[in-house]
């Protein structure tokens, strides 16, 4: 049923990068991740049959990779593996491990590329209950599909119990279908131009975009251990206002927030023209909104500082650059275009300082909220922090209580002074559009 095939653009891009990192001896993992503590009666043995029945129905987290033609071994999968039980070495009498660290630690391991799985499920027993951590490798997933796999393993373990369940039939399409569509697309005449006409669209600022404002240590390199986390929280009042403004615009409130970080680094700057990276599901698609796989991406937004001196001149050529980098986001995978414009950097760690931006709406967080374990209750275990190839990684994140920021920075590179003054330029800019675009008699 399945047969060997090329890998696609991403995950070959992110095989050069582990291979290099092997070979310089660093373990930079990018694991899509979900930990929960589970408190309730659950039952481990039928959560492991589910477990395994996971792995069986999604085939590709079983699967490696040739690691020097990179060719995806989809005609030789692992065998499902059982629950990894989480010990701990603890004297009677001493506090309980910090079970979260412990599986985070566990989390970070490497899998094996070659032959697979490259997923695993952590279980730790605790005082009240479970710490629980599903952990795929990013090269056959993403946070979506973490989300996909909570809902089947959820509906699975609730089956093993003789509990009745909802099945409706999948119609998804297949990681590996997606990805030989993807591949065809680019090799073609039509996915050339493409490809060419994106790479002359970001011919100032790059496939990957070097990001320069005050703040800047000027190393010539940054390493990835303890990166820095700066936390804030928008102001309701603000966010209020922002999602307002954006609609009057016919924007939504994240290109509202990521223009306003492109204004930010034209203050704090004095680049010509900014580009930044924009993390996107791409599962605009019905077919793929139930595909695990490695979907997810980036794509390059560039403005110009010739387009900065009004607020609605700018928010519109903004808006059009994000729509411009939205509409090939599918078809004309990052890596790819890194590969168009700098083959020297395809295959590799970022050698500059760039800009990410990850906006976590509600509607994507409520898809991991709405899946706890029959008879039990489940709560989210934030992630210690993040591996990151970006030097400064926004993350606002919306919940009913409003949206929080979470950046992560590379410290070598932006320490927190700077990334504290990047955000508060950022606020200050929203609250100044916010006032110039108010309606009449506001």
């Amino acid at each position: 049923m399945y047969a060997e095939q090329d890998a696609s653009w991403a995950q070959r891009h992110r095989l050069g990068q582990i291979a290099g990192d092997t070979a310089a001896g660093i373990n930079r993992p990018s694991h899509p991740t979900t930990t929960l503590r589970i408190r309730g009666p659950l039952d481990v043995a039928a959560l492991d049959r589910a477990w395994r029945r996971l792995q069986t129905t999604h085939h590709v987290l079983r699967c490696g990779f040739d690691l020097d033609s990179h060719r995806w071994r989809l005609d030789r999968p692992a065998e499902p593996a059982p629950i990894s039980m989480l010990r701990a070495d603890t004297a009677p009498g001493t506090a309980e491990p910090d079970w979260a660290r412990i599986a985070a630690e566990a989390a970070d391991a490497p899998f094996d590329l070659e032959h697979g799985p490259l997923a695993r499920l952590l279980l730790a027993e605790t005082t009240d209950g479970h710490v629980f951590s599903l952990v795929t490798d990013h090269l056959v997933s993403d946070l979506w599909s973490v989300f996909v796999l909570m809902e089947d393993l959820t509906t699975f373990y609730r089956q093993e119990l003789g509990l009745a369940v909802d099945l409706r039939p999948d119609a998804s399409i297949g990681f590996p279908e997606h990805v030989r569509a993807q591949n065809a697309v680019l090799a073609s005449d039509a996915g050339r131009k493409t490809l060419d006409d994106l790479a002359a669209h970001l011919d100032k600022v790059g496939p990957i975009p070097q990001l320069r404002y005050a703040g800047f240590t000027g190393a010539a390199t940054a390493g990835y251990v303890n990166p820095g986390v700066f936390r804030s929280a928008m102001p309701d009042e603000l966010a209020a206002a922002v999602t307002a403004a954006a609609r009057r615009t016919r924007m939504s409130k994240w290109n509202w927030i990521h223009a306003a970080v492109h204004r930010a680094l034209y203050e704090l700057g004095d680049q010509p023209a900014v580009g930044t990276t924009l993390v996107t599901a791409n599962r605009e698609d019905p077919g793929v909104r139930k595909t695990v796989g490695f979907l997810s991406g980036r794509v390059v937004l560039a403005t110009d500082r010739t387009a900065t001196s009004d607020t609605a001149t700018f928010l519109q050529h903004f808006n059009r650059s994000a729509l411009r980098a939205l509409d090939v986001s599918a078809s004309v995978p990052w890596g790819s275009v890194i590969a168009r414009m700098e083959p020297e950097s395809f295959g590799g760690p970022s050698s500059v300082p760039y800009l990410s931006f990850n906006p976590q709406p509600l509607s994507m967080n409520r898809l991991l909220d709405d899946h706890d374990f029959a008879h039990c209750v489940s709560e989210p275990v934030p992630p210690p922090g993040l591996t990151l190839d970006a030097a400064v990684a926004i993350l606002p994140v919306e919940r009913p209580s409003g949206i929080s920021v979470i950046v992560h920075h590379r410290v070598d590179w932006y320490p927190t002074d700077a990334v504290r003054q990047l955000w508060e330029t950022v606020e200050r800019t929203l609250w100044t559009w916010t006032g110039e675009l108010a309606p009449p008699g506001r």
